[in-house]
């Protein structure tokens, strides 16, 4: 028994696998007398295994060790079915001696830490989900994570069915090296065949490289989905949800022949309904008109190998339907949007157009984009009524631009935007 878990763990690190090896002086015996028992056991054995790796778990003796064991105890397959067995059944104990029996222990050792911080915290928002990819991930060890998770919000039922399922990879892997280290001892012993050794080395090379890739890929999806969670300038620990947009870019447009600017106006599913949440709370209905909004043309800088002015030029004829040239589109200045949230910039351009410019059929929108977009045209009288009408839904960029343009028209700027870049360097 010694030579066989000692030639598993010597293939275990050749393979790449985070074995145990410092334990092996102190464990490897009282694996030994355990597989005694357990062959002395028969049908019982099984049993008697399940029980021994749950107490073990509970008490935190590395899992893994015990795992290679029954690899080369009962072979792939029941292997594979005893030790999944016996992890969740020593999870199980472990979540409830740690949530019920243990917890002020438990919580003097893990609580203030801040990586279980943003797990209690991922827990929270996502559930089972984050306890599945903690299991896959190779980032937490078993038995400690038993304890952790104890600590969290997360039922006991579905803490169970996840970690079940989160930790079966892993435990096929080990149990497939158990079977290998014992099919290496038997061969240096003269009791086994060199083929079947290769079979089952390179059996267990391909389980070991499967559950890496899975345990990279959970790594990163949980990397993902907790937020984040740091510490405020007060000291006290904070969540964030954040989205990731990207940069964008907005035109106003002036029309001189007509002294009015053009705006655009489309319906916007998120107005529509946060509008709605507000409109049921004070129990009175509410339009589909108020999912419109009253914007600047713009778009999103998604566009590889164009600047931010050849992505405003493109948007102006796709919404607006006027061909700006380059040298007619002037920076005005950037802001960030949605700060909360996302925080992305938005650069604000501004362009006088003509009839000239206006292209036959132009305007609305892709089509093929799923775009329906209404050109409109805002007399410049009209500008400040327009600002302060509290039933019409208008952009920040949008405001900002005519109040930015009131101000330009009343200095009586014979070139209405060119100055402005000038002045701004």
């Amino acid at each position: 028994m010694l030579g066989a878990l000692a030639a598993t763990l010597g293939l275990a690190v050749l393979l790449g696998a985070p074995a145990p090896a410092a334990a092996l002086p102190s464990l490897a015996g009282a694996v030994s007398s355990l597989e005694a028992l357990v062959q002395a056991a028969g049908r019982l054995g099984p049993l008697i295994f399940i029980v021994a790796y749950a107490v073990a778990t509970v008490l935190l003796v590395p899992a893994s060790i015990l795992t290679l064991a029954a690899g080369f105890l009962f072979g792939p397959a029941l292997g594979t079915a005893v030790v999944s067995a016996a992890s969740t059944l020593g999870a199980a104990a472990a979540f409830l001696v740690g949530r019920y029996l243990a917890r002020p222990a438990v919580e003097a050792r893990i609580a203030a830490n801040r990586r279980f911080s943003a797990v209690d915290a991922a827990i929270a928002a996502e559930g089972p989900k984050i306890v599945l990819l903690l299991r896959l991930s190779p980032l937490f060890p078993f038995t400690l994570l038993n304890y952790a998770l104890s600590l969290t919000r997360i039922p006991f039922w579905p803490y169970v069915g996840a970690s079940w399922a989160g930790m079966l990879p892993g435990t096929v892997a080990y149990v497939a090296l158990g079977g290998a280290g014992k099919a290496a001892a038997e061969t240096a012993a003269g009791g086994g065949g060199a083929v079947q050794l290769a079979l089952y080395a390179v059996g267990a090379a391909a389980t070991l490289g499967a559950t890496a890739l899975i345990s990279r890929a959970a790594a990163r999806a949980l990397a993902d989905a907790a937020p984040l969670a740091a510490q405020s300038t007060a000291g006290k620990q904070r969540r964030w949800d954040m989205v990731e947009s990207h940069p964008s870019v907005t035109a106003l447009l002036y029309h001189r022949e007509r002294q009015a600017v053009i705006l655009v106006r489309q319906f916007r599913p998120a107005v529509y309904v946060s509008t709605l949440k507000a409109a049921q709370a004070e129990g009175w209905s509410m339009e589909l008109s108020a999912g419109f909004t009253y914007e600047l043309c713009a778009g999103i800088v998604d566009k590889p190998g164009l600047n931010l002015k050849q992505i405003t030029q493109e948007e102006i004829l796709e919404e607006c339907g006027y061909a700006v040239p380059l040298d007619h589109i002037h920076l005005v200045t950037s802001y960030l949007s949605a700060i909360g949230i996302s925080g992305s910039k938005q650069t604000i351009f501004a362009a006088e157009v003509d009839e000239g410019m206006a292209v036959a059929a132009g305007g609305g929108g892709l089509a093929d984009h799923g775009e329906a977009i209404e050109v409109l045209s805002l007399p410049v009288s009209s500008v400040e009524a327009f600002i302060h009408d509290d039933s019409l839904g208008k952009s920040a960029g949008l405001l900002f631009s005519l109040m930015w343009l009131q101000e330009r028209l009343e200095a009586h700027l014979g070139q209405l935007f060119a100055p402005a870049v000038a002045a701004a360097k």
